[in-house]
């Protein structure tokens, strides 16, 4: 009988407990109005004006206005209005009001709440940060500092107090050149100096830019040879004889030598004489 008694009770629970708790979720955000009919009640950003004329539906609701929110559901008459500025002048806004949330300011980047709980009165004061040999792993705000974590030796390093950074990966030096081996507080040393990838890059463009100033030198220099004499088309001995020079001496490729060629070459129309 007793164990009969046990299960009944066990079974009788089980059913009554959900049914409570959908009774309790289907009336949060409802309301009973003076004429007995329940109305949902307005959401966040809404205010209210008027009950609703069918039971379980939502209440006649208009959008706040801009500067002003509500931040939960509401029967209000209005919404309410926004903060015109930070409660400090050491404070800075963070972010702006909305139809549902109203402006918030905190302490600037990196700097912490003396006391959260007096904003009126703020004062503001650095980070600590994490000590060498630590890093970040998530980042601080105006209510905690930020949370370190130890560096692993071999594998990570953090060499100065930090508020933003994590640790950083260890140099991996070739074989057989590790002057000092990496540890929490400061990177490998290796026994060969690091080349910088801007050497790779600059070399090349300045071999470029030469050979290219050279070619272009080398065409105006052949236009200019070109002068109008007697109305034929004459070359000026003097300056072609130092453009052969010039010729000469560079290190041009053969397709310069051909648009040179070209240029000389080419057939110039004759112009009447002025």
């Amino acid at each position: 009988m007793g164990k009969f008694n046990t299960v009944h009770t066990f079974l009788l629970i089980s059913v009554l407990v959900p049914c409570s708790s959908l009774a309790v979720g289907q009336t949060e955000h409802t309301y009973i109005t003076t004429t007995g009919i329940a109305c949902v009640l307005c959401p966040p950003g809404y205010f209210h004006i008027k009950d609703c004329d069918t039971p379980n539906t939502i209440a006649v609701c208009r959008p706040c206005p801009a500067g002003t929110f509500s931040r939960t559901y509401n029967k209000a008459i209005h919404c309410a209005a926004c903060m015109g500025h930070c409660e400090s002048d050491v404070l800075v806004t963070v972010q702006e009001c909305n139809a549902t949330v109203n402006m918030v300011c905190d302490c600037p980047p990196g700097l912490i709440l003396e006391n959260p709980m007096a904003k009126y009165h703020a004062k503001c004061k650095p980070f600590q940060g994490c000590n060498p040999g630590s890093g970040v792993v998530e980042q601080g705000t105006p209510g905690h500092e930020p949370v370190c974590a130890k560096c692993r030796p071999g594998i990570t390093f953090s060499p100065e107090v930090s508020w933003q950074e994590p640790c950083y990966p260890c140099t991996q030096c070739p074989y057989d050149s590790v002057l000092q081996e990496c540890n929490a507080t400061h990177d490998s040393i290796c026994n060969f100096p690091r080349q910088s990838w801007h050497v790779y890059v600059a070399i090349p463009s300045v071999v470029a830019n030469c050979c290219l100033m050279l070619v272009i030198m080398i065409i105006v220099m052949n236009r200019r040879c070109f002068r109008k004499k007697g109305g034929e088309q004459k070359i000026d001995e003097e300056e072609c004889r130092h453009l052969d020079r010039v010729s000469n001496n560079s290190s041009s490729d053969s397709g310069s030598d051909k648009i040179s060629e070209q240029i000389e070459m080419e057939p110039l129309g004759r112009h009447p004489a002025i």
